[in-house]
């Protein structure tokens, strides 16, 4: 896989817009990279971008370095340690991709825990199509979530 800058990820993703988006209606908000990169630079990035508006937190299995603008912890994607709507945005680049579907469905049912009320998951994910999310993966996880675009895959809980 070639390596991406974090430009690359969060224009992909279109993570600077959901950000926009949401500090333009609220003073600061919380934004997780779920599975990010070991030394976190996505995430880093974008707490550097937004100063002070943002809260930003990373979720890996290990780290080799760890960005001081951001809140680091070493975890599992399908137990994430925040408590219920704590999230404005989590978003996850390559890495959804490398789970079998009940560990999707796992995923997704904490990811919808920690998201906030019209709170977005962004992410992407190779092996499955958007259909195969909207027939299966979320309606077994939380009938409230729902597609709100194809590319990248967007969750939307309301």
């Amino acid at each position: 896989m070639a390596i991406v800058s974090s430009d690359d990820i969060n224009s992909v993703l279109k993570t600077y817009w959901f950000v926009e988006k949401k500090i333009k209606w609220f003073k600061a908000i919380k934004v997780l990279d779920l599975g990010c990169d070991r030394q976190g630079n996505a995430i880093s990035e974008l707490a550097n971008l937004y100063n002070k508006r943002l809260e930003c937190y990373g979720i890996s299995t290990s780290m080799d370095k760890y960005p001081n603008n951001v809140k680091i912890v070493i975890g599992k994607p399908d137990k994430l340690p925040f408590e219920d709507e704590f999230f404005d945005v989590v978003y996850s680049y390559n890495y959804m991709y490398y789970f079998e579907d009940e560990k999707i469905r796992s995923i997704l049912k904490d990811v919808l825990r920690v998201l906030k009320p019209n709170g977005y998951f962004v992410f992407n994910d190779y092996r499955r199509n958007s259909k195969r999310y909207g027939d299966d993966l979320i309606p077994s996880t939380c009938i409230k979530a729902k597609i709100v675009s194809e590319k990248p895959k967007l969750i939307i809980k309301y």
